[in-house]
């Protein structure tokens, strides 16, 4: 099914937000609203993003998600876009850097990448009880990290 057909057939798309933002209370009882809502708003808007992707390059069918995908969306999820990525590339996609990370950054760069990783792991759980949400994110968010896939699958 191309995904014009795929994104016609999906006009309903569930609202990623009113999806997520149970899940993210559940696991972040501690944190204040305004900074619990500025979460769920960055992972939906995302999601979202990746979802129009996988729909437009007809990757969002029944298919099942394959653990070299989950994993690749994962690090795009955690990597794409961090502190992490900004050391490594100038803005122009060329190294900026080369060598070791500074022993004083690393703290830094692996909180981020452990924040990242719970909020991917909360949403992509939240995003199970709408399987065509699930499947698009993973696949969409996968093909964005194309360039890395192991042969694993």
């Amino acid at each position: 099914m191309a995904g014009a057909e795929l994104a016609a057939e999906h006009q309903e798309i569930p609202d990623i937000y009113d999806t997520v933002m149970p899940a993210f209370e559940r696991a972040y009882p501690e944190r204040d609203a305004a900074a619990l809502e500025h979460s769920v708003r960055n992972f939906s808007q995302v999601v979202s993003g990746i979802v129009d992707i996988a729909v437009k390059k007809g990757l969002a069918g029944g298919d099942e998600v394959t653990p070299t995908e989950l994993a690749n969306s994962m690090v795009v999820w955690c990597v794409a876009n961090s502190r992490l990525d900004d050391y490594f590339e100038d803005g122009r996609g060329h190294a900026a850097r080369t060598g070791p990370i500074p022993p004083e950054e690393v703290a830094g760069l692996m909180g981020e990448i452990v924040a990242r990783a719970a909020d991917w792991l909360v949403g992509v759980e939240a995003l199970k009880a709408e399987p065509f949400l699930y499947t698009a994110f993973i696949k969409g968010s996968a093909a964005l990290g194309a360039d890395w896939s192991c042969a694993a699958d």
